[in-house]
């Protein structure tokens, strides 16, 4: 009885061949388009420092900065409360920020213009600030070194 291999029968191989060479086109076409588009080099350094906002009575909020990991790499830091700009009035230079803030800062801000904070007295920048007691948005970004500005702190006390 004589055998005949390959009458009719075909071989598995070619099928895998081809399923692999498409799948390593696809491959090498995606790492070819994302180093022409650039994009692995949009992807931005991110920074963790932190703070927190409390409402000790109706009219007043006291903002405090932590610090973190990141510190020595915040230039600044910008306070706004229902919309309104707030500083501690320490740096002349820059009337809507806090620059040179320490860990542990905190800054007290109440309805009138008096308001004290560790480092000094609070500008509300031209506004009328209204504390109402009920939801009052205050939100910190930080401007860093590089000029990257990152919100670390968004939230309603």
């Amino acid at each position: 009885m004589k055998r005949n291999f390959g009458n009719g029968e075909d071989a598995v191989s070619p099928v895998i061949g081809v399923i692999l060479m498409v799948a390593i086109a696809v491959i090498l076409a995606a790492v070819f388009g994302s180093s022409l588009f650039g994009m692995g080099s949009s992807i931005k350094r991110t920074y963790v420092v932190a703070a927190t906002a409390s409402q000790p009575s109706q009219d007043t909020i006291d903002v405090t900065y932590y610090g973190g990991p990141d510190h020595n790499s915040v230039e600044s830091i910008a306070v706004r409360v229902n919309g309104l700009q707030v500083d501690d009035d320490s740096d002349s230079g820059n009337a809507s920020v806090i620059a040179d803030v320490d860990p542990g800062y905190t800054l007290t801000i109440s309805n009138n213009s008096n308001t004290t904070a560790n480092n000094g007295i609070a500008n509300h920048n031209g506004g009328n600030l209204t504390i109402t007691g009920d939801r009052d948005h205050v939100i910190m970004v930080a401007r860093f070194v590089d000029g990257a500005e990152w919100v670390i702190l968004d939230t309603y006390v």
